[in-house]
């Protein structure tokens, strides 16, 4: 069980869970759900755009960095798989476990984004409330 504020390497998290190194929203063999907020270095890509903290919702964009994006993979994931495990970078390697989170209702909007070629395409924003969780540290 892991401490809401504890700090892991990326990397071992990844060992011991599974999932994608390198996406945002990481599925596992065990069904959790591991999501990656990093809206500074995902700006290229539109995630930024909607990322924030509102009336104790966070808002998070899935996953998709070119054209409109689709219910699969991660994004997928995130509405049929439990527990979602939420962390907010520190580092290049190093991420702070902020919490396990669950979907609002609605579970997520659709907004607009600029891709990383620059088009504006249509994303999901997913609505993310504390289960056990402090979304202050986002």
């Amino acid at each position: 069980v892991m401490e809401i504020c504890s700090l892991h390497l990326r990397a071992q998290l990844h060992a011991d869970f599974g999932g994608n190194p390198r996406a945002g929203i990481c599925p596992t063999k065990s069904g959790a759900v591991l999501i990656f907020s990093d809206p500074v270095s995902g700006s290229p890509f539109g995630y930024d755009s909607h990322d924030y903290v509102l009336d104790g919702v966070y808002h998070y964009t899935g996953g998709g960095r070119a054209g409109d994006q689709q219910l699969v993979r991660g994004n997928r994931a995130l509405l049929e798989r439990s527990p979602l495990l939420l962390f907010s970078r520190v580092d290049q390697k190093t991420w702070r476990y902020v919490g396990e989170v669950e979907l609002g209702e609605p579970s997520y909007l659709v907004a607009e984004a600029s891709d990383q070629n620059g088009n504006l395409r249509k994303v999901f924003v997913f609505r993310l409330t504390a289960v056990n969780a402090d979304l202050g540290l986002l």
